[in-house]
């Protein structure tokens, strides 16, 4: 048999442990919460742009990066959806000052998330986008 003392020591233990396991996930989740707070903005302007045909989407995705410019996500993350958004804007537009003006754009956006990070796939990609609708003989 098991003296009392050390059943009482044991549960003290195991009191302790799971006290300490519990406040170690809960700051585990809470640093999660902030993650998935800032994947679900960068998900939300994805979405906003899979509508971009509907009225006011290019409007709210610009305002949707403006305000993940103010948070912790990674700024290239934000710049290459803005020079899509952008993009896509060249592509709406009429006439061709507007269309050169929104692909020009395009392209500094691009530009400013490749400088902060050189491995963008996406900044290159919109970059390439944006030059080859920039450079598009006879016009946009």
């Amino acid at each position: 048999m098991v003296s009392r003392p050390l059943k009482k020591l044991f549960f003290s233990k195991l009191k302790l442990s799971i006290f300490i396991l519990t406040a170690v996930v809960a700051g585990q989740t809470a640093l999660s919460a902030e993650e998935m707070e800032s994947s679900l903005l960068l998900k939300k302007i994805d979405d906003i742009y899979a509508q971009r045909d509907q009225a006011g989407a290019l409007k709210t995705g610009e305002s949707l990066c403006d305000q993940a410019l103010t948070t912790d996500l990674p700024r290239d993350e934000v710049y290459w959806r803005l020079s899509r958004l952008k993009t896509w804007q060249g592509f709406l537009s009429q006439e061709r000052p507007f269309k050169l003006t929104f692909f020009k754009t395009a392209e500094s956006l691009a530009k400013k998330a490749i400088e902060i990070n050189s491995q963008s796939t996406e900044g290159h990609f919109w970059l390439g986008v944006a030059y080859g609708r920039i450079g598009r003989p006879r016009g946009c």
